[in-house]
């Protein structure tokens, strides 16, 4: 099987401005005058984790492969085995996703349904005619399906007596 990697999606590339946003603010703040050290200390933490917040929206990504699906987010990297997943949903965004994208879009999300967890990834939130994501979607349903094949015949009960 041939990997298909879902990557530089529209959405996380347009939430990427959102922490970028927060560095203008926080260099205008320190740009204005001398401000205290503790605030000069909290606007360069802030400043480190919208970039590594921006970094990671513009690299995330999620590949389904051969052993299982390997997911990227923000601040996660997930693999997951076949074995552990059991189902995959596409749903519209959340309010908070659609409320940041100012109705630019409709988003939809990708729910990864495992044995111990659930996974939104980043990666796989796009809009509605996004071939690429509808694709390792497919490719994940029909994977995770392949070992969940019903038992073709149930047997017998042997409390229940015919006749």
């Amino acid at each position: 099987m041939a990997e298909i990697v879902v990557t530089h999606r529209t959405v996380p590339r347009a939430l990427a401005i959102l922490p970028g946003l927060l560095v203008v603010a926080c260099v205008r703040l320190l740009t204005l005058g001398t401000p205290p050290v503790a605030v000069r200390v909290a606007a360069a933490a802030a400043i480190a984790l919208a970039c590594w917040t921006s970094y990671r929206l513009l690299t995330a990504s999620v590949t389904v492969g051969e052993s299982g699906v390997r997911v990227r987010g923000v601040l996660y990297d997930a693999d997951v085995p076949w074995a552990d997943l059991h189902t995959v949903t596409v749903e519209p965004a959340t309010g908070a996703v659609r409320f940041l994208l100012w109705g630019v879009m409709a988003p939809r999300t990708v729910t990864l349904v495992c044995r111990d967890r659930m996974l939104r990834p980043i990666g796989m939130v796009s809009g509605p005619d996004d071939e690429d994501v509808d694709r390792a979607v497919g490719a994940i349903r029909v994977r995770s399906g392949v070992w969940r094949v019903p038992a073709q015949r149930e047997p017998a009960d042997e409390s229940v007596s015919i006749g």
